[in-house]
């Protein structure tokens, strides 16, 4: 049998491997396991290890299972497992050294002088049963371990087809001799790890085509003109994470704005495939349709010629920034939720039809909502609210309740929280997305503004939140120190988040939380830290100077700068304390 072992063979193999380490658990009840010594003493280590190592997925999980086991069949003392990385680094992904060490000494370079880097080159175990001679030869590398007691040394290489994929640091409080047959079992054990190392790489490798390929099919992500919105889409926990759950923000003409959700069958390549086809379908059929109703009867024609595409379910709805309203119609997928203003909310179930090929002689037809500023609209598919053990009427109340507790808050925040609290109890056996949309808004507890990203903008940007700040009673003095630094982070995304993306965009949204103000910037650009300490000398040190509270959130494409400020005077040192 071939050593490669496939991800989908590591989770089919999960029963067997969980059989067999109760049983040899079963075994080690009430004993710790004593390292084996030159006269052979001890289990077999390399089965429970081999045992233990089935059920991980990837290449931390081996880290961490390392460790375990390491430490309870060999009475290490302290244990490490570091796997190569990108240039030749290697990441320690398992360690038993407390965090603050870790941290600081978690990466290593293959050229390096650190002596694991020489194991890897060499692709020789190197083994210290003085752990002082190590410290004479090694000062440094023993001083990271200088926080649990080390009296013997191993240094391990895990081999894999063509190069060294790892090292296994094994010490030990009791002085070790680290006979023959004693290396031998490390060797042995060392190579069953390979095998698990090499099989985590590749799995780890699948995931990441798969999220190239998820990420490629539901195109970059892009602000639009007008209002604000924000995406997320989370792959069910299977061998390969796509899947055919997409979303869509399609700019149409006359300040109105298409937003789709879909859900095709299946999971998995062929779903990801149909769900590309469809996606790319809808957009075209938006431009050509006066509704939504349209545009999905249209999808349905093209549809027709898909035989995988049967059964797909699809929300679309337009926003008319112009007249404040939305028309929208859904074929066979959950209803969207309009949250206003005052904070009512509603699902939006007045054009409610058949999923795409379930074709009959009548035409869908859209239904009209009202959509004023600072209203909220949510899209999302049905792993959002569908669970085996509930109605789905209570999924909706779920979303209801979830997205009406965070209304007004930056959309971000709400789209994070909402799937932190509604995925809480999900089995991951289905795709979920979300699409979260406001109109633009200035009033007394939110603002929500959308700006090109060039200098000519900063100004109605700075005038704008000058005005929101003195709405919500900002006092003046404060409220210029938040705008400074505002107008840092909009400096930062005009010249420099942006090259040549067609939607040079930056969002500005504010909200006013408890006895704080919260004011977010965000771009889809690649925002650059440190490039605004050219700017006059200013840039991130003028920002936390300015506000107490400055937060950044970089994403796979873009970037939120959060900043945080009291809204009474009093409260500036206490939150620059707690911030300290």
């Amino acid at each position: 049998m071939s050593r490669w072992r496939s991800a989908a063979l590591a989770v089919a193999s999960g029963a067997i491997g969980a059989a067999i380490t109760a049983a040899l658990g079963r075994a080690a009840v009430g004993r710790r396991a004593p390292p084996v010594d030159d006269a052979g003493n001890g289990v077999p280590e390399e089965i429970t290890v081999a045992a233990a190592l089935l059920h991980a997925r990837t290449p931390r999980d081996v880290g961490d299972t390392v460790v375990r086991q390491t430490a309870r069949l060999f009475g290490a003392s302290v244990v490490r497992f570091a796997v190569r990385g990108e240039r030749d680094s290697f990441e320690y992904v398992g360690d038993s050294l407390p965090e603050h060490v870790h941290g600081d000494h978690a990466v290593f370079s293959l050229h390096g002088e650190d002596p694991a880097a020489h194991v890897l080159q060499s692709q020789v175990a190197s083994y210290w049963p003085r752990f002082d001679e190590f410290a004479r030869r090694h000062g440094r590398a023993a001083r990271v371990l200088a926080p649990v007691p080390v009296a013997s040394l191993a240094m391990i290489p895990i081999v894999g087809e063509r190069h060294a994929i790892g090292v296994w640091v094994i010490g030990f409080a009791d002085p070790q001799t680290f006979g023959r047959r004693q290396r031998a079992h490390f060797e042995h054990v060392a190579a069953e790890i390979s095998v698990a190392l090499e099989r985590a790489l590749l799995f780890e490798f699948e995931q990441s085509v798969a999220a190239a390929l998820q990420t490629s099919l539901l195109g970059p992500p892009a602000l639009v003109e007008g209002a604000g919105h924000t995406a997320r889409y989370l792959p069910a926990e299977s061998a390969l994470s796509v899947g055919g759950d997409w979303h869509d923000t399609i700019p149409l003409a006359e300040r109105r704005i298409g937003v789709a959700v879909g859900d095709a069958v299946g999971r998995g390549l062929e779903a990801a495939t149909v769900m590309g086809q469809l996606r790319s379908a809808l957009g075209a059929c938006a431009l050509r349709s006066d509704t939504p109703a349209a545009a999905i009867d249209c999808l349905d024609e093209f549809a027709a010629n898909i035989p995988a595409a049967t059964s797909t379910t699809v929300a679309y709805a337009v926003v008319d920034l112009e007249h404040d309203w939305v028309d929208y119609c859904c074929a066979g997928h959950p209803p969207p939720l309009c949250v206003m203003p005052d904070g009512s909310s509603q699902l939006l179930e007045a054009s409610r039809f058949w999923p795409l090929g379930c074709r009959t002689d009548v035409r869908r037809e859209s239904a009209r909502h009202p959509f004023p500023p600072g209203a909220l609209l949510v899209l999302y598919s049905d792993g959002l609210v569908e669970r085996r053990r509930r109605s789905l009427d209570e999924g909706f109340d779920r979303l209801v309740h979830a997205v009406g507790d965070r209304a007004r808050l930056p959309i971000d925040f709400i789209a994070d929280g909402v799937l932190r609290e509604l995925l809480a109890d999900s089995d991951g056996v289905d795709d979920v997305v979300l699409l979260v949309l406001r109109s633009p808004v200035s009033s007394p507890t939110m603002l929500l503004r959308k700006l090109h990203a060039t200098p000519g903008e900063l100004a109605t940007m700075r005038a704008e939140l000058h005005q929101w700040l003195d709405m919500v009673g900002l006092p003046k003095e404060h409220a210029l120190q938040l705008v400074m630094a505002v107008g840092e982070a909009c400096m930062n995304v005009v010249q420099h988040a942006y090259t040549n993306e067609l939607h040079q965009l930056v969002r500005l949204e504010g909200a006013v939380v408890g006895d704080e103000v919260l004011v977010s910037v965000t771009d889809t650009g690649t925002w650059k830290e440190h490039s605004t300490r050219s700017v006059g000398g200013r840039g991130m040190d003028l920002m936390r100077k300015l506000v107490p509270s400055v937060q950044v959130n970089r994403h796979p494409v873009g970037t939120t700068v959060v900043f945080r400020y009291p809204r009474e005077p009093e409260h500036l040192d206490e939150l620059a304390a707690a911030r300290a």
